[in-house]
């Protein structure tokens, strides 16, 4: 199995990109082209932090139009992670009993997970959201997890899908919750 497709949008200096990822991807490119946004939108949602209440994103991830803009009038970013089977039946045991719900199978057999995570300014809440769901095949909200200690395995589990090397860690910032909807809402950025 294999991430193969990463999704971004307005992510830092990159407002919409899809990359069609294979078992080894080079990045290459001139300084600040967005190598590493790429891999910090790829580290940031693989890791462990969507399933507390830390945030993962701060206000200078925010794709600003201008010079001038402020992240609060920003669009949403969207980072999507598609994972998908090499070969048929190739997903261990554990990775099918974690996402049971959100593994998709395709016309050619082969298994699919698709995952979104998507953050911006809430003007009811005065703050920024982060709201993290699984996808259909169409590319829809499943609906939402309803066993909350499963959602954590879950998220534990999305971390082991890939190995991509991305770079370091930043501090989060911890938050309150919001009510969960189609797609889950563990954290808002302070």
């Amino acid at each position: 199995m294999i991430l193969k497709t990463l999704d971004i949008e307005n992510f830092r200096g990159i407002e919409k990109l899809t990359i069609e990822l294979d078992r080894t991807t080079v990045l290459i490119g001139e300084n600040n082209t967005g190598k590493t946004s790429i891999l910090e939108a790829l580290h940031t949602c693989m890791s462990r932090g969507l399933s507390r209440r830390a945030t993962p994103f701060s206000e200078y991830d925010f794709h600003l139009a201008s010079e001038n803009a402020e992240p609060e009038g920003a669009p949403p970013l969207v980072v999507t992670l598609t994972f998908e089977e090499m070969m048929k039946d190739e997903w261990a045991a554990e990775i099918a009993q974690a996402f049971p719900n959100a593994i998709q199978t395709l016309d050619d057999d082969h298994q699919r997970l698709s995952f979104r995570v998507t953050a911006g300014y809430a003007k009811t809440t005065r703050d920024f959201a982060v709201e993290w769901c699984f996808l259909d095949k169409s590319g829809n909200p499943l609906p939402a997890m309803r066993n909350k200690r499963r959602s954590k395995s879950r998220s534990s589990s999305l971390t082991s899908l890939s190995s991509t090397a991305t770079s370091p860690s930043r501090s989060s910032r911890s938050a309150s919750p919001r009510p969960a909807s189609s797609c889950r809402s563990p954290k808002r950025i302070l």
